[in-house]
């Protein structure tokens, strides 16, 4: 009897310890705005994903889905698990995607999780080359940008481009953020011609630059 009294009376401190113990769970908040900067305001409209993945299995589990409204603003609050990265991504037509990666390391549930991000409208320049003199295998028109988008499928990217020869006739597209400058030299060394300039893109729109020589 004296034994079962003292089991219960042990027992009876310990529940308190234990239940003293027991910790609420760790959650993680991510949140912040996506950006338009062709238009200055939030990326009213696109869809948000935020996903996770597994440190052990490696699979991509989805934390989370949003539709932005005008002010651009999301978020995700989610229990801490262990999980290697994560993955963020906002799409919207016309609009360059954002794919961006988040390690673990980069996460605190001692506070907010703030990560900001901006995309902008699709534009594009095209150039219509033509050589309509009296060419020569020997001509050469000369073009370089200097100032443009840089960091997508579509871009033409920095540098020079050379078109030889005769019969020049052709289409160069190019992307570029909407709204913003575009901006490109070009020559032709035979006759000495130097034309610095440059456009603005509108958003989801081409415009057209004829270079003729």
């Amino acid at each position: 009897m004296k034994k079962a009294l003292l089991y219960f009376a042990l027992l009876g401190l310990a529940l308190p310890i234990f239940i003293a113990c027991k910790k609420d769970p760790l959650e993680f908040t991510v949140k912040g705005t996506v950006y338009d900067e062709s238009f200055n305001q939030g990326l009213e409209g696109a869809k948000v994903t935020f996903k996770a993945l597994d440190a052990n299995s490696g699979d991509l589990r989805i934390i989370g889905e949003t539709t932005l409204d005008e002010t651009g603003n999301y978020s995700f609050t989610f229990l801490r698990k262990r999980d290697q990265e994560f993955q963020f991504t906002a799409e919207k037509d016309n609009y360059y995607l954002i794919d961006e990666t988040i390690c673990f390391p980069e996460l605190t549930v001692e506070s907010d999780n703030v990560f900001d991000y901006s995309t902008s409208a699709k534009s594009y320049v095209k150039f219509k080359i033509k050589n309509t003199g009296a060419s020569e295998e020997t001509d050469q028109l000369k073009l370089e940008i200097y100032e443009a988008k840089t960091n997508c499928e579509d871009c033409c990217g920095l540098g020079q481009r050379y078109f030889n020869g005769t019969n020049i006739d052709t289409n160069l597209y190019c992307a570029n953020d909407g709204n913003e400058y575009y901006k490109f030299i070009y020559w032709v060394p035979e006759i000495s011609l130097v034309v610095f300039d440059s456009l603005i893109t509108p958003p989801f729109d081409t415009v057209e630059y004829l270079i003729e020589y």
